[in-house]
């Protein structure tokens, strides 16, 4: 499963299967199209974040607890 923005048509047809109509649906799109955003922008910000984190500590070259000396 990959992240991705909701496409117009899925969320038009899931507001239109609940009975949403005109201009109920411009509304759910609006709102479900910034919070789509603001989910995205989240993810991006986690990723970014979780790489930072197991990102490879910077040091010597064989200073570690089984260094060849």
């Amino acid at each position: 499963m990959t992240v991705g923005r909701i496409p117009w048509s899925k969320a038009m047809q899931y507001g239109a299967y609940f009975g949403l109509e005109e201009p109920m649906l411009s509304h759910f799109w609006t709102i479900v199209a910034s919070m789509d955003g603001g989910y995205l922008e989240w993810m991006k910000n986690e990723h970014d974040r979780h790489s930072r984190m197991n990102k490879p500590k910077k040091g010597k070259a064989g200073s570690g607890r089984y260094s060849r000396t």
